[in-house]
């Protein structure tokens, strides 16, 4: 969205001896059409291993954009239309709580299960809607002077109100950790990892979460004990429809999670690791830049 400055140009980096991309850029045309391209440069060497010049690759990828747009649209109609009938669900699901107050046990854990699979079905519909939108670069974001100390216990008091048979501690390091950012994304980016702690942590075991500074980035870690991480599984845990194997039937759900915890926190100009023992530990550490 931005024109490129000429020391910038990925022809002008390879010369300086960078490897540039492969970079999705737009190239604008004289009668204002642009056209998005994907585009890489290397450098090249002499037998002195000096820089004599450059190469630079150009590809057009407008019909590639074109599908993704469709599909991101066709994802947007299908949430939408799913939604409706669920919102309906709820609502009754809702009345018949009501209705049923002081009914036998079996009746009343029935309707609850019923309001427990519409919220999580609504939550699935919400990241098939993030989906779309991040592949087209059309999540909306309220960035603002943001205290990630606040969100945090926010984050911690509401996930422990959904888990209350679970233990939960939070340390912070000082009392204002003041970043630019939208304060409900970065919400979101906690309730993902927070709930996942609960899933895959047992449930003997204390969540914990510590928010720290390093340099000019404030640092966020959310640990549980469980049977952690397969070293295989790491460098694919980020992945669209990702879900770690043997997961067991109380860690449903469609993989999405993780992936646009990810692209929230690339969006902010952070990002997030994992270190896992299995067996033991495993930790989600996420960095984002502090506001100047």
């Amino acid at each position: 969205g931005e024109p490129l400055a000429f020391e910038d140009l990925p022809g002008a980096r390879a010369l300086r001896g960078e490897r540039v991309g492969p970079k999705e850029v737009l190239i604008r045309h004289a009668d204002g059409k642009e056209v998005p391209i994907l585009l890489s440069a290397a450098p090249t060497f002499d037998a002195d291993g000096m820089v004599t010049g450059a190469v630079v690759a150009f590809e057009d990828i407008t019909v590639l954009k074109e599908l993704e747009r469709r599909r991101a649209e066709w994802n947007s109609i299908i949430a939408h239309d799913l939604r409706q009938p669920l919102n309906a669900i709820a609502l009754h699901a809702q009345i018949l709580a009501r209705s049923t107050a002081g009914a036998a046990p079996a009746v009343s854990e029935t309707v609850q299960q019923i309001r427990a699979l519409a919220t999580r079905l609504n939550r699935m519909i919400q990241d098939l809607l993030d989906l779309s939108r991040l592949e087209v670069r059309k999540l909306p974001m309220d960035r603002r002077p943001v205290d990630v100390a606040a969100v945090v216990r926010e984050s911690v008091a509401r996930i422990a109100m959904e888990a209350p048979d679970r233990r939960f501690e939070a340390h912070v390091s000082e009392t204002r950790l003041e970043i630019l950012a939208d304060p409900d994304r970065l919400a979101q980016v906690m309730d993902n990892l927070l709930t996942n702690a609960v899933k895959y942590g047992r449930a003997d075991t204390t969540v914990q979460v510590a928010v720290e500074t390093a340099d000019d980035a404030v640092v966020v870690a959310v640990s549980n004990e469980g049977a952690g991480i397969p070293p295989d599984e790491l460098p694919r845990l980020f992945r669209r429809f990702r879900r770690v194997e043997g997961a067991g039937p109380s860690t449903k759900g469609i993989g999405l999670g993780l992936y646009i915890t990810r692209e929230l926190l690339r969006a902010h100009g952070g990002e997030i690791t994992v270190a896992s023992e299995p067996g033991a530990t495993t930790t989600f550490r996420f960095t984002l830049p502090r506001a100047r």
